[in-house]
């Protein structure tokens, strides 16, 4: 019989974990830009796509080495970091159905809570999750069946703006704070 290490096991579970809330070691923007999408999915927006109007955001290397480009959002106030994706055109139509969802790939560093809002003409939604991970890659869900009541089918999306926010009550980010975006990508299903 082989003697087991609890080592490995316990590395073995982190990493399992990792994988099913949605965080794992990821090269941002492999093969370029949209080239690693699943079936039914469609790329709003990474660090190559045009724009109508993008703020509070720059390109900077992957900071976890990974050699692709990703987006840094900037610190705006003393409780969030903040980056704004408008495409005039619309970045996608509700479904009838409300059936998919957004991914929003994020790395977070000293704070987790993320809000993302969609918005269509003066309507928006606005979805706060917190990143289960620091420093790895994350994939938030955002399902568009959480749109309903807020946004109508056939609204075009035209706004994608994402913060990450200082935990509630705190009066202000933690020091280091960085907030990173891979992507967003449109995932039919």
């Amino acid at each position: 019989m082989r003697a087991v290490s609890w080592q490995g096991i316990v590395i073995a579970l982190a990493v399992a974990l990792a994988g099913a809330c949605g965080c794992a070691p990821r090269t941002p923007g492999s093969g370029g830009p949209g080239k690693d999408l699943a079936m039914g999915e469609k790329l709003l927006v990474d660090h190559a796509t045009k724009l109508s109007f993008r703020n509070h955001v720059k390109p900077v290397p992957d900071p976890l080495g990974g050699g692709g480009t990703v987006l840094v959002g900037e610190r705006v106030s003393k409780t969030d970091h903040h980056m704004v994706f408008e495409q005039k055109a619309g970045h996608f139509v509700v479904p009838e159905d409300y059936r998919g969802a957004l991914v929003v790939r994020v790395l977070v560093r000293q704070e987790r809570r993320v809000r993302v809002a969609v918005v269509s003409g003066s309507k928006l939604k606005s979805f706060y999750q917190d990143v289960p991970a620091e420093n790895r890659w994350c994939d938030l869900v955002l399902p568009l069946e959480n749109l309903r009541g807020k946004l109508g089918t056939g609204d075009v999306v035209t706004d994608l703006s994402c913060w990450l926010k200082a935990p509630e009550g705190a009066a202000e980010l933690k020091a280091g704070s960085e907030f990173y975006l891979d992507r967003i990508v449109l995932r039919g299903e």
